[in-house]
């Protein structure tokens, strides 16, 4: 939690409890909250429905950090948005989450009770004498882009050497910069991992994508294609590929669907497809601006 949230400064007890907000906020992460999502919890429950950006400003947080907290809150019950632009995000309220998570609680602890009657025994007398199974290759389907952000993050965070970036979605660019995913494969090329990213380079996207190219460590080309292709792979080890993709430019799209495997024979099969790709990629600077024309020449006339 940064020093200086507002929600968290305010030293004032609520009406008519001792508590003051920055212990409810502490108090709030035996809920499973994170600080941050504690903070926002009570900003709401303070103020009433508010949009992404007055909460960003009045916690603290980047926009994308806020966007990010408050979408986690909506899946998790303890806030609700409405349809509108922008939308408005609204405490659910704290009788509910309390019962809600209570009761969650309680169908675990029945369910372990039940397990351990049924098979605790069982698993206490269980021996072998076969060697241990080899490791199999891991695939998991993901469903929806935030789960899929979600595990992209997470590989472009934890990757040691490189990382490839394919994507053709004419939308990927302005997706990964309001998923905060753009910030994060800056940060990483800065931090030493070499990053390859085919995209989909387009008139008005162009001069964004040149800009990225001058980042130490990233380099970009243009991939020319008719339909939406897009993966990330990371280190030769873990690769993320879209199987079902949705044109829309909608970031909580459920549409969406991909695997993630650590399978890598599979992974080295992709980025040798990906370096073919690559080197058959055109600079971005060589594409055409808005007016349709490449710098660097004199247009058309």
């Amino acid at each position: 939690m940064r020093d200086g949230l507002s929600v968290r400064g305010h030293g004032q007890s609520l009406a008519g409890c001792r508590l003051k907000v920055h212990d409810i906020i502490d108090r709030l992460t035996v809920l499973g909250l994170d600080p941050d999502e504690a903070a926002v919890y009570v900003h709401l429950s303070m103020m009433g429905p508010s949009k992404a950006s007055d909460v960003a400003a009045a916690v603290k947080l980047h926009r994308t950090e806020a966007y990010r907290t408050l979408q986690n809150l909506v899946q998790r019950g303890f806030a609700s948005a409405t349809l509108s632009r922008p939308a408005k995000f609204e405490a659910a309220a704290p009788e509910r989450v309390f019962d809600d998570i209570l009761a969650q609680q309680r169908s675990k602890t029945d369910n372990i009770a039940r397990a351990q009657g049924e098979i605790a025994d069982a698993l206490t007398t269980l021996r072998t004498t076969q060697e241990p199974a080899a490791s199999r290759n891991t695939f998991k389907v993901l469903q929806g882009r935030r789960e899929i952000y979600t595990v992209a993050e997470r590989m472009l965070r934890e990757a040691q050497e490189d990382a490839l970036v394919l994507t053709t979605h004419d939308a990927a660019l302005a997706m990964a910069d309001t998923a905060g995913l753009l910030d994060l494969v800056l940060k990483r090329a800065q931090e030493g991992v070499r990053v390859q990213a085919l995209v989909r380079c387009t008139p008005t996207n162009r001069a964004r994508l040149e800009a990225l190219a001058q980042t130490p460590n990233l380099s970009v080309r243009h991939l020319e294609a008719d339909r939406i292709m897009r993966f990330v792979a990371v280190d030769g080890k873990e690769l993320l590929v879209w199987v079902v993709s949705d044109p829309s430019p909608r970031l909580g799209s459920e549409e969406d669907v991909a695997i993630w495997t650590d399978a890598t024979g599979f992974v080295g099969t992709q980025q040798a497809l990906f370096a073919l790709a690559w080197a058959q990629a055109r600079e971005v600077r060589s594409m055409p601006d808005a007016r349709g024309v490449v710098p660097g020449t004199r247009g058309n006339g």
